[in-house]
C-alpha cells in the first residue's frame, strides 16, 4: 500500500515536471517571438525611414476620388521611385506626379519624401495620381466611350464607366506620358493640362498600407450622415456616398469605424 502511493507521487510529480517543462518551452517561445517581432518591426521601419530619406519610397495620400474603384479618397499609398528611374512608366501603371510641371531638384524631392513618409509638410507643387495610358510616341484617341492606342482599342477593366467623352486624335510627345484617371467623368488629366513631362513623375503606386474614410463630404466639405440603413449621406444635400467614401462591414478587429481594413496591404495594378 505504501509502496503503491509512493508510485502514485513519483507518476504525479513526473506529469508535473513535464508540464513544467512544457510551460516554461512555451514562455520562452512567445518572449523570442515578442523579441523577433520586435527586432523585425524596428528593422522594418528603420528601412522604411531609409528609404525615404534616399527618394526610393515616399508614402502619399489620395484626396480625390478621380481612380475610383482602383483608389479611394483616404487610401494611403506607398510609392516607388527607384523603378521609375529604372525604365518606364508603361501603359497600365499607376503613377504620380507634380503639377504644375515643376521639377524639384534633389535636395528637395529628398527632404520631401522623407517628411510625407510621416505625414508631414504641405508642398507645392501639387501631387497627381493617374494611371499612363500613353507612352511617347503613342497617338491616343477616344471615341464613343473607347480608348484607343495606335488605332487599337484598349480593354480597360480597371475603368469605373467608360473611356469617357470623345478625345483626339493626339499623338504624345518625346519624354511625355499621357495620364488620366480610373473614373474619367471626374478626372482632371492629360486630357485638360496636356502630356505630362518624363522629369516630374515620381514614381509608381505600389500598395495601400493604410486606408481611412473621409469624416466629411469631399464635394461641399459638409459632415457625413450615417443613415439607419448604414449608407453615408452627405450633410449638404443627402446625396449618397459612393463606394469609395463607405466604411468597411462590421469586425470584431475594428477600433475605429472609418478604418477600410479590406484595403489595407492591398496591392495596387
Amino acid at each position: 500500500m505504501v509502496e503503491k502511493k509512493k508510485n502514485e507521487k513519483k507518476a504525479r510529480r513526473k506529469v508535473m515536471t513535464k508540464r513544467r517543462k512544457t510551460l516554461k518551452g512555451i514562455r520562452k517561445f512567445l518572449i523570442y517571438a515578442a523579441i523577433f517581432i520586435a527586432l523585425l518591426t524596428g528593422l522594418t521601419l528603420r528601412a522604411l525611414e531609409i528609404s525615404a530619406t534616399l527618394g526610393a519610397m515616399e508614402a502619399v495620400v489620395n484626396i480625390a476620388g478621380s481612380m475610383e474603384d482602383s483608389l479611394f479618397v483616404g487610401d494611403y499609398i506607398l510609392v516607388d521611385n527607384v523603378s521609375i528611374y529604372a525604365g518606364g512608366p508603361h501603359r497600365g501603371d499607376i503613377a504620380t506626379f507634380d503639377y504644375p510641371f515643376i521639377e524639384l531638384n534633389i535636395f528637395q524631392r529628398t527632404w520631401r519624401s522623407a517628411s510625407k513618409l510621416w505625414g508631414g509638410g504641405d508642398w507645392d507643387p501639387r501631387l497627381l495620381i493617374k494611371r499612363v495610358i500613353g507612352e511617347p510616341g503613342d497617338t491616343i484617341l477616344i471615341e464613343d466611350g473607347v480608348l484607343y492606342v495606335n488605332g487599337e482599342p484598349q480593354d480597360e477593366p480597371y475603368l469605373k464607366t467608360d473611356a469617357g467623352a470623345d478625345f483626339g486624335p493626339i499623338t504624345v510627345p518625346e519624354d511625355h506620358y499621357f495620364m488620366a484617371g480610373d473614373d474619367r467623368y471626374e478626372s482632371v488629366d492629360s486630357r485638360y493640362i496636356g502630356a505630362v513631362p518624363r522629369d516630374v513623375i515620381r514614381g509608381k503606386a505600389r500598395v495601400i498600407y493604410f486606408s481611412l474614410a473621409p469624416t466629411a463630404c469631399p464635394k461641399h466639405d459638409a459632415p457625413l450622415i450615417t443613415t439607419p440603413d448604414g449608407e453615408l449621406r452627405c450633410a449638404y444635400d443627402g446625396e449618397i456616398m459612393r463606394e469609395g467614401y463607405d466604411a468597411v462591414d462590421a469586425s470584431p478587429l475594428r477600433f475605429d469605424k472609418r478604418i477600410r481594413w479590406s484595403r489595407i496591404g492591398k496591392v495596387i495594378f
